[in-house]
Order: structure tokens, then C-alpha cells, then sequence
């Protein structure tokens, strides 16, 4: 059993059980990992109020098999309901992009600085999330057609297609 307590962005969460939650966050010094809180769900638990998506937390985590949250503070809240709704908007859908570009359990020094910094400045560029994430998209071609400056990134096949051929994969998950 080892103990970690890392800086952590809240992603999204996910009800289990009849009270447990599972929650997706991106860590400093675990990365991407899920961790389930034990009576997330209950109105009295103590940390459903820290554990929102948008908000830096501090986090100390159980690991025996899977990652159990002990304990979460918040250390900022990034977007809240005075932010424009087109604001928040961008957020979540960056959220969106981070949980399908980012694997597992994979550190990334520069990616968690690029992930705190768009919110902070609130200034969320998915080019810059696909090109910090190993995609750039300046390095990249239409996978239909060839035509370089793609517009578009399908987080299901991870190829990029430029407007006019993203329009035939209309039914896919597309980026940007």
C-alpha cells in the first residue's frame, strides 16, 4: 500500500456503486489516473465538494490495487458560473480532448504545466494540446486526401482531415 498526495485538475466523475464515485483526473506526478472515493455520492460526504471537474485539488490517494482518494482540498477553482457560458463552453470541451488524447497513467512534466496554464489564462487551444500530446497538427497531412494544414483531429482513429474530408467521417469524434 503506498500513499500519494499530488496536485490534481479534475476531468469529470462517474456515480458507481449505490454511493462510491470514480473520479477522472490529470495528476503532476501520476498523470492521468481514475480514483474512487468511497460514499462520494452521499450528501454528508466530505469530499464531493472539492472533487468538481474545473478545479485544481490537492489530493492524497491510497494505492492497493487502485487508486482510493483519502483526502482533496481545492486550491483553485478555474471556471465557475460567472464565467460566460461560451467560456465554459471551451472549457469542457477541452476537458473532452484531454481525456481522449491523454493515456493513463503517463507523466508528462510539460503537459501539466500546458494543462494549468490554459486554465489560468483561460485560453484553451486544442492545436496546442494535439501538438503537446505527440499530434501536431503543423507536422501533419489529410489522411484522405493529402493536403497539408488539417482542420480537424478524430480522437477514434487519431488522423486528421482537412474540411473537406472530414465532412465524409461526419459520424466520428472530431477535434478542433
Amino acid at each position: 500500500m503506498r500513499e500519494h498526495v499530488t496536485d490534481a485538475i479534475i476531468l469529470g466523475d462517474i456515480p458507481t456503486k449505490e454511493h462510491d464515485r470514480v473520479f477522472d483526473c490529470y495528476t503532476e506526478h501520476l498523470g492521468r489516473i481514475t480514483v474512487r472515493a468511497i460514499s462520494g455520492m452521499k450528501s454528508k460526504s466530505k469530499l464531493a465538494p472539492h472533487c468538481a471537474s474545473m478545479k485544481l485539488v490537492k489530493l492524497r490517494i491510497i494505492e492497493k490495487n487502485v487508486f482510493t482518494l483519502a483526502d482533496a482540498i481545492i486550491q483553485k477553482t478555474f471556471i465557475n458560473e460567472s464565467d460566460s457560458f461560451e467560456m465554459q463552453n471551451q472549457a469542457v470541451y477541452f476537458l473532452f480532448a484531454i481525456k481522449h488524447l491523454v493515456p493513463k497513467e503517463a507523466t508528462d512534466a510539460k503537459l501539466w504545466d500546458f494543462i494549468v496554464g490554459s486554465f489560468q489564462k483561460k485560453n484553451f487551444s486544442i492545436k496546442q494540446l494535439l501538438a503537446i500530446s505527440g499530434y501536431d497538427p503543423a507536422l501533419s497531412l489529410c489522411v484522405s486526401c493529402g493536403i497539408e494544414a488539417p482542420e480537424c483531429f478524430s480522437v477514434e482513429s487519431y488522423e486528421f482531415f482537412c474540411a473537406n474530408c472530414s465532412a465524409m467521417h461526419a459520424d466520428e469524434v472530431l477535434l478542433w
